[in-house]
Formats: structure tokens, sequence, C-alpha cells
């Protein structure tokens, strides 16, 4: 005769609980937005008219002229060597 298998008892299912309940949450009310507040216009006074000092009137007579004729020759009359500087130093700053 074969013997009969003895399996060992099970252990009880433990109990099972229902899942919590939450109720819905209170929402606070939400305040009232401040309006923004309003700034009054800023009055500025125009600026005086420009009038150039003594120096400045000097420099000009002396040295207006020659920066015209610089300007309208193109160059003319600026060492080579000077023109060449200020292209690289104005492509150094473009760069």
């Amino acid at each position: 005769e074969a013997p009969t298998p003895v399996a060992p008892e099970l252990a009880p299912a433990p109990e099972v609980t229902p899942p919590p309940t939450f109720e819905a949450p209170v929402v606070p009310t939400i305040p009232e937005v401040t309006p923004a507040p309003t700034i009054p216009a800023i009055e500025v006074a125009p600026a005086p008219e420009y009038a150039p000092t003594e120096e400045e009137k000097a420099w000009a007579e002396m040295y207006g002229g020659t920066i015209a004729d610089i300007i309208k020759a193109r160059g003319e009359g600026i060492p080579e060597e000077t023109i060449n500087l200020m292209i690289r130093r104005q492509s150094q700053m473009l760069t």
C-alpha cells in the first residue's frame, strides 16, 4: 500500500481590510487680485539747446577744415600704415 502524503496545514488567509476612503479636499478660497497701481506720467523738461564751448569752437576752427578735407579726399594724405592700422583695429572691434 502506498503511503498517504500528509500536507501541512495551511495558515488561515489573512483578513483583508477595505481600502481607506478619502473625502474631497477642502479648497481654500482664492483671494481677489489687487489691481495694478497707476503710475502718473513724469513730466520732463526739454534739454537746453546745445551751445559749443569756446574750446570746442577753437578746435573746430583749427581742425574742422582738415578733417572735412580728409573725408572728401577719401583718406588721401593719410599714410598707408595709418590706414592699414585703422582698418585692422576696426576689423578687430567687429570680431
